[in-house]
């Protein structure tokens, strides 16, 4: 008998951190019967994305609702105390509650984190950690060549993940880089003229979508600096590493726990971003932290190994 697997996620956007970690879970256990619910409206391409699966928009977590529909495993992501409309713990099926960042979370049979930077952030020194694992992304167009030092940022498509603070971050670094092509994947609308206008032209932009992670095998590097937001994992670093694009990232959060000075650069300052950048030029460097940045992402955050993790989180419960 199949395994009936329910997921219930806030966003219905594939582009989002959460939706696109249980689109994995959905890859990484293909037997499974599949359902997601989401607490807002599901896009089009996020529909495609999970084609086989039963998928639903609900108003809350309705315990009754879910009693009906037996699933054997409830996998909650990042879901709140008042989302919730019963007792989840009633339920006779398991419920897990994913934590991706800091929230009043439902309560439920298991709670495991992302992390263990969000793990020390809810002061659960014993608490489960369960690193995601992600996709290697198509090669839709093509790979880098080594002729062109390409830096990118790819981050989801709200003003939150593109502050106004970026824009002299970039016009100082392009200052000091005029070797360096720059491109964006989700930048909103009011952003793109001034980084246009701090990079001279020198850069290009894409529109937010599941397929432009395809950009990563592309890029020389991700390059991720975002004031005032510190990312309890960091999804798109992880994917980046996978296709052998190196990671300039804050030091900060669930970067630590994937990059270090053996497979990419963390950085607090200006200068240390200005110092990595210059290190690309470097090809035989650059292309020793690519191999090992894809080799050890290869290894921890694989959908084989996520997969893994999951069996062992449901069968020990």
């Amino acid at each position: 008998m199949r395994l009936r697997l329910l997921q219930i996620c806030n966003v219905g956007q594939i582009v989002g951190g959460t939706a696109a970690c249980a689109w994995t879970v959905c890859r990484a256990l293909p037997e499974c019967e599949h359902h997601v619910w989401f607490l807002s409206s599901i896009d089009a391409a996020t529909r495609d994305a999970f084609a086989g699966c039963q998928l639903e928009k609900i108003a809350d977590v309705n315990v009754t609702k879910i009693t009906a529909l037996k699933p054997d495993i409830v996998f909650l992501h990042n879901t709140s105390r008042q989302k919730i409309v019963g007792d989840l713990r009633e339920c006779r099926s398991l419920s897990i509650n994913y934590l991706h960042s800091r929230i009043e979370p439902a309560e439920a049979a298991r709670r495991v984190y992302c992390s263990e930077f969000l793990r020390n952030e809810y002061a659960d020194p014993g608490g489960c950690i369960l690193y995601q694992g992600v996709p290697l992304p198509e090669k839709r167009f093509g790979e880098r060549t080594g002729e062109e030092i390409v830096v990118g940022r790819l981050c989801t498509p709200t003003i939150k993940k593109w502050p106004g603070e970026l824009v002299n971050f970039y016009r100082d670094l392009s200052s000091r880089h005029p070797e360096i092509s720059w491109e964006f994947v989700g930048a909103p609308a009011r952003i793109k003229l001034c980084l246009e206008d701090a990079l001279k032209g020198r850069c290009q932009f894409h529109e937010a979508g599941w397929e432009q992670r395809s950009q990563l095998w592309q890029w020389t590097a991700l390059l991720h600096y975002q004031p005032g937001v510190t990312e309890s994992f960091g999804r798109t670093v992880s994917e980046a590493m996978r296709c052998g694009c190196l990671p300039i990232v804050d030091r900060r959060g669930g970067f630590c726990e994937q990059v270090d000075a053996s497979n990419g650069f963390l950085c607090d300052q200006l200068d240390e971003f200005h110092v990595a950048l210059s290190k690309l030029a470097n090809s035989v460097l650059a292309n020793r932290l690519s191999e090992a940045a894809e080799l050890v992402s290869n290894q921890r955050f694989s959908v084989q190994g996520f997969r893994e993790r999951l069996l062992q989180l449901f069968s020990t419960h």
